[in-house]
């Protein structure tokens, strides 16, 4: 029974062993995870730490616990990694988010000087006695609390503190906002066992036997806060990017230098296509641009116009049905209406297709261009017929142009609320006013995300981390008319937009 219970006694160098290759592990894939060099090195630090803290526990307890002196200054060991996880958490958090050569703040500097004052006030403390007083009982070390330690323990909590608040500030997903209280709440179990551990000075016991020691709750507190924000998406990773790919629809495949492929990505529909190469390390990537899209427009557009053309001459003939002619009349006010509406995006398509610099860049702006127009006009034949229209529509417009808005790298994501039926103009002036924010905006932005009926008296909201102001002049008379408004606010690094009714 002694021979098992020594490898599983709290403190005992096995279970030390087992805690350090623990933390060992979790730092090992922290390397394969996270893509940002600063926040990697900063971790991989604060884990080496946090490892020596149970060397430092097998030297007190198994090598030198004869040696007095040892003793004292393995007590004071423990508060180097005390003090500098913390702030190694610190730094990495300022990371999150930022290019690599971002430099550090001088603030970071004063902080890192106090945390540094703070450690050598620990291994001086035989001069002053400030942060413990150590008294000498039996053949052990024991050691009473002075006024500096409670000054240490303050430091350590406000660091984590404001990692914590600095990581959610990172954060530019609204989404990722939502399970913001996830890192608190998990590792909120290990601060309190931690409060616990201060209050019963030491570690609690039940029968006579420990439940828990302090360098366990510091390695659980640490390594829990970082875990669950990269699972959140508070940190970005390199998890599930092969099963994205897959998924995605890009017509596009991965292949190493031997020429084997190693990823293909789901096929997109479409007998037009164009076929480019990229160099990547190890390998290279081939895909294919579908221009059926465009095509197909550009060829709506020309039969709309000998349609049109057509009408003309038709309606010149007195002799016609009135009926006949009243329905011409119609079509060729429709059309009328559609091209003058997407006038400029057509402009900007055909200036953009007759230039040669950066193709690729101008392809992808014109196949948003191509969805606004396409979607745009099946709104205005809906609302041919029909003073009112679900605003299904309007989110299947919304999705459609923001599935295109992912290949300039931009984090895109569509909701809706109730389903509901408004006036024709009001959707199609929605997602004029949407369209509009792209144009304005899609170069300079990283995420943006679209809810359609957010509430009861709200059409639309639109969100991006930009602050740099939208113009929208040119859809105040047409939105007076309607009865809607335009809600503008840039908060915290973002800007909503909402399109809703005047009247609330």
């Amino acid at each position: 029974m002694y021979m098992i219970s020594q490898y599983f006694e709290l403190g005992s160098t096995p279970v030390s062993l087992y805690y350090a290759a623990l933390i060992m592990i979790w730092s090992l894939t922290i390397e394969q995870r996270i893509l940002s060099r600063p926040v990697r090195l900063n971790l991989r630090v604060a884990s080496i730490l946090a490892m020596s803290l149970f060397a430092i526990r097998t030297c007190k307890h198994n090598i030198f616990y004869t040696d007095l002196t040892a003793q004292r200054y393995l007590w004071g060991a423990y508060y180097i990694p005390f003090i500098a996880v913390p702030m190694l958490s610190l730094s990495a958090a300022y990371r999150v988010g930022k290019p690599e050569d971002t430099p550090v703040p001088k603030l970071f500097t004063f902080l890192r000087t106090i945390a540094v004052l703070l450690i050598a006030a620990v291994l001086t403390n035989d001069l002053h006695e400030a942060v413990f007083i150590f008294r000498v009982e039996g053949r052990a070390v024991e050691a009473a609390y002075n006024w500096l330690f409670y000054v240490i323990i303050a430091w350590i909590a406000i660091v984590f503190i404001a990692s914590y608040a600095m990581l959610i500030h990172r954060c530019r997903s609204s989404l990722c906002r939502k399970y913001a209280y996830i890192p608190l709440a998990v590792s909120g179990i290990g601060i309190a066992l931690c409060v616990i551990y201060l209050i019963c000075g030491g570690s609690p016991t039940v029968f006579g036997l420990k439940l828990y020691m302090i360098q366990e709750v510091y390695a659980l507190i640490f390594i829990s806060l970082w875990e669950s924000c990269i699972a959140i998406g508070l940190i970005s990773s390199n998890t599930g990017y092969r099963e994205l790919f897959t998924l995605s629809h890009l017509n596009a495949v991965i292949k190493s230098d031997s020429g084997e492929v190693s990823c293909r990505s789901a096929e997109l529909a479409g007998d037009e296509s164009v076929t480019r190469t990229g160099t990547l390390r190890g390998g290279s990537v081939e895909w294919r641009e579908d221009v059926s899209a465009i095509r197909a427009v550009n060829a709506a557009i020309g039969e709309a116009a000998e349609r049109i053309e057509g009408e003309n001459e038709l309606l010149e003939e007195e002799n016609r049905v009135t009926a006949e002619r009243v329905r011409l009349e119609t079509q060729n006010n429709t059309y009328d209406a559609i091209t003058a509406h997407v006038e400029r995006q057509l402009r900007e398509i055909n200036e953009s297709l007759g230039d040669s610099d950066m193709p690729e860049l101008r392809t992808k702006f014109c196949l948003i261009l191509g969805t606004y127009i396409k979607r745009v006009s099946n709104l205005m034949l809906i609302a041919g017929g029909n003073s009112e229209m679900t605003t299904d529509e309007l989110l299947y417009s919304v999705r459609e142009s923001i599935e295109y808005l992912t290949l300039l790298g931009i984090e895109c994501f569509a909701d809706s609320g109730k389903r509901a039926l408004w006036q024709s103009d009001s959707v199609i002036l929605a997602y004029d006013v949407f369209e509009a924010v792209l144009e304005q905006s899609m170069y300079r932005i990283h995420a943006l995300a679209a809810t359609v009926v957010p509430s009861e008296n709200e059409l639309l909201r639109i969100e991006t981390d930009t602050t740099e102001k939208l113009g929208f002049e040119r859809f105040g008379g047409e939105l007076e008319r309607i009865g809607l408004e335009l809600g503008i606010r840039v908060y915290d690094g973002q800007t909503t937009v909402t399109v809703r009714r005047a009247d609330v």
